[in-house]
């Protein structure tokens, strides 16, 4: 029992206690204005795919903007939510290129100055590839695209609503369900999201790759014995890094992870938590003793063994 007490005392010298509150990222590429407002923003170390996904999303947008020769303004605008009863909300709109979604439900729903056009979507989850179909069809109908906004309800926090205009699911799933010669050329590019001394997150064709950075193996002749691996992912939730250990915990949902520290002795795939609640992030310790690492949230404490590959609950 002493790894494990030694294990809780580090725990609890780790910030156990976290506040919620949001993440607001705003990116310029060229003529592509991103704007990501996330769900929860614990630290640094926690980031979501959908975060990751608005870089992916500004870097080929710009592409995509610049062969159909495009050259005004595209704003592309994010919002999450922890609130899963919330409707997913699309906006793509002309001549509205300021921020709009952190200022719904705050008196503030008129149309705004700036011309261009504009992609707006709250929802917890986006596709890359359905987001770049409907910057593409912005571009080429944006003469048109208010014709196809329509009174919608927009429920706030407190459980009042106001109407603002917005585009229809059938209309939206119209857009995403069309093939697209050009999106489906973008989205096999290769983009390199983190790349430090020790690992590398990459996009591409449409999934993450993590892996490790292999350029601070040099001469790399003499590390050849060395077992590397690496974690594909289609998609996730949020992964949590520890710089210290150099590993990273990805979860695909609410109470499922990978392991993965760049050693393919090591890494795992979909690890159960079992009787989780929280709709906040795990955090993991600072410290790994003897192999283990503790997860948690509020409410629970779980213990990890990295060679075993066991998740074990700590009543």
């Amino acid at each position: 029992m002493k790894p494990i007490f030694a294990l809780i005392i580090i725990l609890i010298y780790s910030n156990f206690f976290y506040a919620n509150k949001p993440k607001v990222k705003i990116k310029d590429f060229s003529n592509v204005k991103t704007m990501y407002v996330s769900d929860f923003n614990v630290n640094q170390n926690v980031i979501l795919a959908e975060e990751l996904k608005m870089e992916i999303l500004g870097q080929l947008s710009k592409e995509l903007a610049e062969r159909l020769g495009f050259k005004d303004t595209i704003v592309i605008e994010r919002k999450t939510y922890l609130n899963y009863n919330q409707k997913d909300l699309y906006i793509i709109e002309k001549n509205n290129s300021n921020y709009k979604l952190l200022l719904l439900g705050e008196e503030s729903v008129k149309k705004m100055s700036g011309s261009g056009i504009a992609v707006r979507i709250q929802s917890a989850k986006v596709n890359v590839s359905d987001v770049l179909k409907m910057v593409e069809y912005a571009i080429a109908n944006r003469k048109t695209l208010d014709k196809n906004l329509v009174k919608t309800d927009y429920f706030l926090f407190e459980g009042d609503k106001i109407q603002i205009l917005a585009n229809s699911e059938k209309f939206i799933s119209n857009i995403v369900s069309n093939n697209s010669v050009l999106v489906k050329s973008l989205i096999q590019k290769e983009i390199i999201l983190l790349k430090d001394s020790g690992k590398i997150i990459i996009w591409q064709n449409d999934g993450f790759i993590f892996k490790e950075n292999l350029d601070r193996y040099q001469p790399a002749y003499l590390y050849g014995n060395i077992n590397h691996g690496e974690l594909r992912l289609q998609d996730f939730y949020y992964y949590i890094r520890n710089e210290i250990y150099n590993y990273f915990l990805v979860f695909s949902d609410k109470n499922t992870f990978s392991y993965f520290d760049a050693y393919e002795e090591h890494t795992a795939k979909k690890i159960h938590i079992e009787k989780g609640s929280s709709i906040y992030p795990y955090m993991t310790a600072k410290e790994i003793i003897y192999g283990k690492l503790v997860i948690y949230d509020n409410d629970n404490f779980f213990i990890y063994n990295v060679y075993k590959k066991k998740l074990q609950k700590i009543e």
